[in-house]
């Protein structure tokens, strides 16, 4: 813990920055000529390398992998890249995103939205939904409603033949 004043400033174990997620506070780093203390905290990479740099500049992101990415070596380690359910995640996205994408008009031009938790991070899809079974397809319950982990399941070819938007 940290005093700025008469508050008290808590390092959130577990909390996630970037590439980084803090696991604990660890010793200072101390300014050999001043005497200066900066805050520092033990954190893992996604590439799997812990890693301990200044709090600040982590929270300010200044940091934000243990390097991994500047230097090139990071690669995606979820494994999951030639998948159907990688593809599922991915086309979902371009259905919202993509102005070129033959069904963008149906979603994105809609309104329709990935969550902040999907969005960015197919690790996060797939710890939700699981692995895509086989003849399935993914579904939102509201159909006006955005892809979030509540709003969505896999669904057969019937379910969602039936699960449409009013014509209007």
């Amino acid at each position: 813990m940290f005093l700025i004043g008469l508050r008290v400033i808590k390092i959130k174990e577990g909390e996630r920055y970037n590439y980084l997620t803090v696991i604990r506070e660890v010793e200072p780093y101390v300014y050999p000529t001043t005497g200066y203390k900066r805050r520092r905290v033990l954190c893992r990479c996604v590439c799997g390398k812990e890693t301990t740099p200044v709090w600040a500049k982590v929270k300010n992101n200044a940091t934000k992998s243990c390097g991994c990415i500047n230097s090139g070596s990071y690669k995606v380690t979820h494994g999951f890249s030639k998948t159907k359910v990688y593809d599922v995640w991915v086309q979902m996205k371009q259905r919202c995103y993509n102005p070129n994408n033959k069904d963008y008009k149906y979603y994105g031009a809609l309104g329709v939205k990935v969550c902040d938790r999907w969005k960015d991070s197919f690790v996060n899809f797939l710890e939700d939904m699981g692995d895509r079974p086989d003849g399935l397809t993914l579904e939102r319950d509201d159909v006006y409603g955005d892809y979030t982990p509540e709003n969505c399941y896999w669904a057969t070819w019937k379910q969602q033949a039936n699960n449409k938007r009013k014509k209007i």
